[in-house]
């Protein structure tokens, strides 16, 4: 048995089937550490001065744990709120207030790493597994991915997501790594995966993600949901504005890259071929790359300036399921110059157009693609993109789709 010690070693997200589809609630998402929700709620309307009565949330969360949970104001500020042991970030507006008959998900992780035995044998993602479902809290519903899933209880109804497939992200994208550690990945993903898909409805986030499962686990998804996007955040903004924001010269020639500066996601390609068309490279998130101008970790509502202060969004990816990057792009209303790979071949089905942005992923497809941007306009082809984003891909959308999923599964396995 291994006690609770620290906060940190307990972490609990409660999220809600909750509808951000406008309104006058503002919803927030609710991160706290050692203190209790109604402290923190209390807090919150000290801070703003506003009464406690127009705060309403789902549930109760432990004091002592790391949690994350929604929260709903009427008529509540659209910012964000920090303090010291707890943070409350706007996320949108909604037609009513949270309630806990909501569906209310405990999302839990394992709060230790895999011993290195595990690691050096490919079997991290079954001990992983193994040691999260024997503290796994009590439920009406398991929503499950990776290898999570293996050993779930008996009974107990369960969707498992596939966000594509370790073996695959590990031929086609992880090609710097050595070959012993591919091989070792692949193992754990047609063992842990492959298994955790079993007995469970399956759900993949993309059609290539789907034909991923059918070609290594010899299994069929049941269902194929997109991730989603808040089309209310990620929105077209002015660039001149966006520019002053983030200190960016007002007539520069910029391509954004978002994520991991990986080799999967071209991570090798983008210096070369900003250098080669004459853009500069900006890099959002936590890693770095030589060359590039550095915007650090951003919040979404930042991330959605820096798409808007952009010439471009480039990301030549060699291997994705359904990106949010490419989603949020799309979202934003900025050019997306991109691979064909995973939830992109459903979209260029439904915009042919796009294509004229796509690329392969070298260096000299990539820098003449940016080079022609400068003298064309694509203002009616990122319109369009906005549009069938707004309509397909928000997280309306994605709720209704993952909420109507929820209460089939649940229903057919309480009726049976």
């Amino acid at each position: 048995m291994r006690l609770k010690r620290e906060p940190d070693d307990f972490r609990v997200e409660e999220l809600a089937y909750f509808p951000i589809q406008g309104g006058p609630f503002a919803v927030y998402r609710l991160d706290k550490r050692s203190i209790g929700t109604l402290e923190a709620l209390d807090a919150v309307a000290r801070a703003w001065n506003i009464p406690r009565s127009r705060i309403a949330h789902g549930g109760m969360k432990d004091r002592g744990g790391a949690t994350r949970q929604l929260v709903t104001i009427r008529d509540g500020p659209r910012r964000e709120l920090r303090r010291p042991d707890f943070a409350l970030d706007y996320l949108g507006q909604a037609g009513r207030a949270l309630e806990a008959r909501d569906w209310q998900v405990e999302i839990v992780v394992p709060a230790e790493h895999p011993p290195r035995w595990a690691s050096r044998t490919g079997v991290s993602p079954l001990w992983s597994s193994r040691r999260l479902m024997a503290d796994l809290p009590p439920g009406d519903l398991m929503i499950s991915s990776s290898s999570f899933g293996l050993w779930a209880p008996e009974g107990l109804p369960r969707i498992h997501v596939f966000h594509g497939t370790l073996i695959e992200h590990t031929i086609r994208g992880d090609l710097d790594l050595p070959l012993r550690e591919r091989v070792r990945r692949a193992f754990g993903s047609v063992v842990g995966e492959g298994g955790a898909g079993r007995n469970a409805t399956r759900v993949a986030v993309s059609e290539s993600a789907a034909r991923e499962v059918k070609r290594w686990f010899r299994e069929d998804v049941d269902e194929v949901i997109p991730n989603g996007v808040d089309t209310e955040v990620f929105r077209p903004r002015d660039r001149c504005e966006a520019r002053e924001r983030l200190g960016l010269e007002p007539d520069g020639r910029y391509a954004l890259f978002v994520g991991r500066t990986e080799v999967r996601k071209g991570a090798d390609l983008l210096m070369p071929s900003c250098a080669r068309a004459g853009y500069e490279l900006l890099v959002a998130g936590a890693s770095t790359l030589d060359g590039g101008r550095e915007l650090g970790m951003l919040s979404p509502e930042d991330t959605s300036w820096a798409y808007a202060a952009a010439d471009c969004v480039l990301f030549p990816t060699r291997y994705e399921a359904c990106s949010w990057v490419v989603l949020e792009a799309l979202a934003s209303g900025t050019p997306l110059v991109t691979t064909r790979v995973g939830w992109m071949e459903t979209f260029l089905r439904e915009l042919p157009d796009y294509r004229a942005l796509c690329v392969w992923p070298e260096v000299g497809d990539i820098a003449a693609r940016l080079e022609s941007l400068a003298g064309e306009d694509h203002s009616a082809l990122t319109a369009a993109a906005r549009a069938w984003m707004e309509e397909n891909g928000s997280y309306a959308v994605f709720a209704e789709r993952w909420g109507a999923l929820a209460e089939r599964v649940f229903a057919a396995t309480t009726s049976s």
